[in-house]
């Protein structure tokens, strides 16, 4: 796209908005995509709207700031694309941080674990205890506890290697044993 039609782009023409939209929908849907894989197709949705109107509100500022000499539209396009997803997905990370977990224990009191062991209150977080409950209590593999809890699959890997971590120190167990 010409500097041209950018400048002609925000005019606020219609013709010209439908056009760049048709021409780098996909690029951005794509963009989308790579970023936030599993992200639902209806967050997705939302975040492409919220795209596209971030390039045209305050009379087109976003999209003014483009500079055709640092790089070309298509790349600075999936470069706010990426920062947008991000964004939004910290957004609910965030969201799902300060919701209450109905099945994490309570860290007022001792967690149970099999074979009559109790854990300290605050050895675990909830999350590293929701995450170990779905794990090995509910037979929820990674995919699923990522869903559930809506973060990415390898927070949930780590976030058990963790937990294990710190049962292992507490049980005064070597890595190699199960906890």
């Amino acid at each position: 796209m010409a500097a041209e039609e950018l400048e002609f782009l925000t005019t606020g023409s219609e013709a010209a908005w439908a056009s760049f939209v048709d021409r780098y929908l996909p690029l951005i849907v794509s963009a989308i995509r790579r970023t936030l894989p599993h992200s639902p197709a209806t967050d997705q949705e939302d975040i492409i709207q919220d795209i596209f109107v971030r390039l045209c509100q305050h009379d087109y500022r976003l999209l003014k700031s483009y500079n055709p000499d640092q790089s070309s539209l298509a790349t600075w396009l999936t470069v706010v694309a990426r920062g947008v997803a991000i964004d939004a997905h910290r957004r609910s990370v965030r969201r799902i941080k300060t919701e209450p977990m109905d099945f994490a224990p309570e860290p007022s009191r001792e967690t149970p674990l099999r074979e009559g062991i109790s854990l300290p209150p605050g050895l675990l977080s909830p999350r590293e205890s929701a995450i170990l409950t779905l794990l090995f209590d509910q037979d929820c593999d990674v995919d699923e506890v990522a869903d559930r809890l809506g973060i990415h699959p390898q927070t949930v890997r780590s976030t058990k290697h963790n937990a294990l971590t710190k049962l292992r120190k507490h049980l005064g167990k070597s890595p190699g044993e199960p906890p």
